[in-house]
């Protein structure tokens, strides 16, 4: 499993966001990211609407890094290898000095 640090993530970078929709309205990234709840997920699904082919790391993020850490065994367990845990989620990403909106 792969390890990414908060500060190398930027706009073009593909980033899940694996927190429920209502951690999300509380904070969240300021950069572009995919939502699915890690209770909702379903990896195989999510490639395929994605159009995901493996070209690109997938930087799976939560809070503080355990969801995350979960999300990215389930998308290995189904055959997509190219996951990065986005070290510390986002009170390490805050903390690199990343945007993160408040609502």
């Amino acid at each position: 499993m792969k390890y990414v640090k908060p500060e190398r993530l930027t706009e073009q970078s593909l980033i899940l966001d694996v927190r429920t929709p209502d951690e999300i309205k509380e904070e969240a990234l300021s950069l572009p990211f995919f939502n699915e709840e890690l209770s909702k997920l379903n990896p195989k699904n999510f490639v395929y609407e994605h159009n995901l082919d493996g070209s690109k790391t997938l930087n799976i993020i939560c809070h503080s890094g355990s969801r995350s850490k979960r999300a990215a065994e389930l998308f290995e367990k189904n055959g997509f290898f190219n996951v990065a845990v986005v070290d510390g989620g986002l009170v390490e990403a805050e903390r690199e000095g990343l945007r993160i909106v408040r609502h």
